[in-house]
């Protein structure tokens, strides 16, 4: 009895296994990193890879959201079909030599105001030899923070030329400045004519 139970526990799971489609079995994936948070203004990287299953060609498409500018979208290094290198929200489609990890592509991006966004992978395909290995995809969030707000500007007086519109005669000047009082943390000066 035992027997029999066990071969009809191992002959279900098998036909279980069976029924799944090749998707659910593999692996691979093809998901972005390099979220964050980030200053309106700064340029950051995200990096789209491909990894966690030997394969020798891929699809999917990248599409960025929120409030950033794209700076650049550099293709990784498969064989691209014509008009199906990566870039943003653009179906690609590429062969490579059999290797298990590919950066797919490296996006630049520049936040252009306070927000949430992200990078995200869809309709992913990874396969070998014409067997899917992998259909995973992924996201990564950033967040886009205010800009730093520059410190208050450095007041200056003096003695010796109190008049900022008018020309003295003195060889030498005495200056005082007062610090900004919201966040400077070094100084530098220029003296020159005017």
């Amino acid at each position: 009895m035992l027997q029999r139970l066990t071969g009809y526990i191992i002959g279900l799971s098998g036909l279980i296994l069976a029924l799944l489609p090749l998707s659910a079995l593999a692996a691979g994936s093809i998901t972005p990193s390099g979220g964050g948070k980030y200053a309106a203004g700064s340029t950051f990287t995200i990096t789209v890879k491909a990894s966690g299953a030997t394969f020798d060609s891929l699809q999917g498409k990248i599409s960025v959201s929120g409030p950033v500018s794209v700076v650049s979208f550099s293709a990784g290094s498969a064989t691209w079909l014509p008009g199906k290198s990566p870039s943003n929200n653009n179906q690609f489609v590429g062969i490579v030599s059999a290797t298990s990890s590919l950066t797919v592509a490296t996006i630049k991006l520049k936040g252009t105001k306070e927000g949430s966004g992200s990078v995200s992978v869809s309709g992913v395909r990874l396969a070998r030899s014409g067997s899917e290995v992998g259909s995973g995809g992924g996201s990564t969030s950033f967040t886009i923070t205010p800009a730093p707000t520059p410190p208050g500007s450095v007041a200056v007086s003096s003695t010796t030329h109190p008049n900022q519109e008018e020309s003295y005669e003195a060889s030498t000047v005495e200056l005082a400045w007062s610090a900004p009082s919201n966040g400077a943390n070094g100084y530098s000066y220029l003296l020159d004519e005017s």
